[in-house]
């Protein structure tokens, strides 16, 4: 599958954070400690889990590196942690990929071929399918939409193999950001405002502004067991982020464009609130986030 022969392998640092996650989190790890790349370091942030942390610990030891978080920093907060970390060791890369994947063997490899391949990528993703339809697209060449002020794959649900050549793009979901270390000292971090949801468009739309490239690898597969984390818990709770964190990057980062996106937004929201079958839950929910974002609440969600 790999399109050349990696001459020199660059150290990567690959950070995955858990929290509550356990067993996804040890399959990710495994999948991972089964490829062909053979330069990397794994670290894994624990975001304050019950008792994940001295799972992970006494599963995999010293094979991996563990860092406690005493709170739930949100994706963001907790990635940041993990990246701060990585820097300390001069990694070529930092690769952040969700605890809910696996891997292909080669996929860092296609990854590191595509990177090396590319002038001035910033961001270099994998094709991620569904964990439980391979063949299946979940996440791929994306584009960011001002008028909904958020990012999407363009060929959600389409064959896994109708992607053959490399594509450039405005955003790759951060379910898997390999971003060269050079990136991240000139941009910065993942803008921890956003706590969940958002954060990977925010920084795929720095990378871009900075002038560098996303870029998609069509021969770097992995596959993504669809919102584990979030909604076990609250069928209903990407709602509240992705409303006020829309709005958020809007204003943040799209001038006139947030005025558009605000009334496009209150008009969508309504028509799918009216047509649900939780229609209470559903306003609440958006009130608070709309709310929320007016007084500059932002972070984890507080009742």
């Amino acid at each position: 599958m790999m399109k050349a022969k990696i001459k020199e392998y660059p150290l990567v640092d690959i950070i995955i954070l858990n929290w509550n996650g356990f067993k996804d989190t040890a399959e990710c790890i495994n999948s991972i400690k089964n490829i062909s790349y053979n330069n990397y370091k794994i670290i894994v942030v624990d975001n304050a889990s019950d008792c994940d942390a001295e799972k992970i610990e006494k599963e995999f030891g010293n094979s991996v590196f563990l860092i406690r978080n005493e709170c739930n920093l949100g994706f963001s907060g907790g990635n940041n942690i993990g990246i701060k970390y990585a820097l300390k060791d001069n990694p070529e890369y930092i690769l952040l990929i969700n605890n809910d994947t696996v891997v292909e063997k080669d996929f860092l490899d296609e990854l590191i071929c595509s990177a090396n391949s590319a002038l001035q990528a910033g961001i270099v993703g994998s094709v991620i399918g569904y964990f439980n339809d391979r063949e299946r697209i979940w996440s791929a060449n994306g584009i960011i939409s001002k008028i909904r002020s958020s990012g999407f794959t363009r060929k959600f649900n389409k064959n896994i193999n109708s992607i053959t050549l490399d594509e450039s793009c405005t955003f790759l979901s951060g379910c898997c950001f390999l971003i060269k270390k050079n990136v991240i000292e000139e941009i910065g971090l993942l803008d921890e405002n956003y706590f969940l949801y958002l954060e990977d468009v925010d920084f795929c739309w720095r990378v871009c502004k900075a002038g560098y490239k996303i870029v998609l690898s069509a021969k770097s597969r992995i596959y993504h067991k669809v919102n584990v984390s979030t909604k076990k818990n609250n069928q209903l709770l990407p709602l509240y982020y992705t409303t006020r964190n829309r709005l958020y990057f809007s204003e943040k980062n799209l001038g006139y464009w947030h005025y558009i996106f605000y009334f496009f937004l209150i008009i969508s929201l309504s028509i799918k609130t009216l047509l649900s079958n939780k229609k209470i839950e559903r306003a609440g929910l958006i009130r608070k986030a709309f709310s929320d974002f007016r007084s500059k609440k932002m972070g984890q969600i507080v009742n």
